[in-house]
């Protein structure tokens, strides 16, 4: 059985629907002004948003959280509390 354009559209349509909410969620979830956060999820501060690492753990709530550090050196001269 010959397979033509028309036999393949039910899943090249089904396929471009995956890739569009593929791409709409790392979209959503890669933005650094999230707000939605799942039900138990820790807070998560961005380290490059303050002059130093310890700053960026001081701003983390009570309840703890996560310190995004981006990629590069970071000399540390005294312990991080």
């Amino acid at each position: 059985m010959k397979k033509t354009i028309v036999n393949l559209l039910p899943a090249l349509l089904l396929f471009a629907v995956c890739v569009f909410l593929f791409l709409q969620n790392r979209a959503t979830f890669s933005s650094q002004n999230q707000t939605f956060r799942l039900p138990g999820a820790k807070h998560c501060i961005e380290a490059s948003a303050y002059s130093s690492l310890q700053d960026a753990i001081d701003a983390l709530s009570g309840d703890g959280g996560v310190v995004r550090i981006p990629p590069g050196i970071f000399e540390i001269h005294e312990p991080l509390i």
